[in-house]
């Protein structure tokens, strides 16, 4: 989910660790399925001391679509970067994930899932902003989710709408909370007036939904989220 509030742009996950954080954000990939890599981490350096020194990562939020591998994780830590933000992480790093020194948020969950253009595309827009990581390693749920607050500029603000529950609809965005449906992002199709029987063998209300990827799926209303 995005969201701005006067001043303050919210950016949701479904999962993170590590607790909270302040930095720079720096968006190191091109595309949102583009893996952050040790290579990739070499062009977040920001130089912190005298030009004679060595350059280390000072504050620095990585910006990514993927972590595929530990090697990436290992020149996180040995580079001292204040946090990472990824779509999502091969689900063997979780105790690696864990293991950091800094904490890390994923907005799509765990597997090979790109970030939804939606929230890379505000990430690209506020490259260079100082922004809070809040990952407190809990599963997606109402109240607590994993959050990244970017300042914005007042001059830009905008006072947001009251919010208020919605029924699903046609053509509206959404984003699957639950497996199997975690992180699939697309567009509602059609919602049948009747409940459906679904996997776990009971009926329930559905929506019929096209997947960014082509795909077209039937997602319990209860697994959804509209993104904003």
């Amino acid at each position: 989910m995005c969201d701005i509030f006067l001043d303050l742009l919210l950016i949701q996950g479904l999962w993170g660790c590590g607790g909270e954080t302040s930095g720079s954000l720096q968006v190191l990939v091109a595309e949102p399925d583009e893996p952050l890599t040790p290579e990739s981490l070499e062009t977040g350096v920001i130089d912190d001391g005298p030009s004679d020194s060595n350059a280390r990562r000072c504050q620095i939020l990585a910006v990514g679509g993927t972590i595929l591998d530990g090697a990436t994780l290992e020149k996180a830590a040995e580079d001292q970067i204040e946090g990472l933000i990824v779509g999502s992480v091969r689900a063997g790093l979780r105790p690696q994930l864990e293991a950091l020194p800094c904490p890390v948020l994923v907005t799509e969950g765990f597997g090979g899932l790109a970030m939804r253009s939606e929230a890379f595309t505000l990430f690209q827009a506020s490259h260079g902003r100082s922004a809070t990581i809040t990952a407190a390693g809990q599963p997606a749920r109402p109240s607590g989710r994993p959050t990244v607050f970017i300042p914005t500029d007042p001059a830009q603000a905008v006072t947001p709408e009251k919010p208020s529950p919605q029924p699903l609809m046609v053509g509206m965005r959404i984003r699957g909370l639950r497996a199997p449906d975690q992180g699939l992002v697309g567009t509602v199709r059609e919602v049948p007036d009747l409940p459906q029987l679904v996997d776990s063998g009971i009926r329930l209300p559905v929506a019929t939904v096209d997947l960014d990827g082509g795909e077209q799926v039937a997602i319990p209303w209860v697994n959804l989220e509209a993104l904003r």
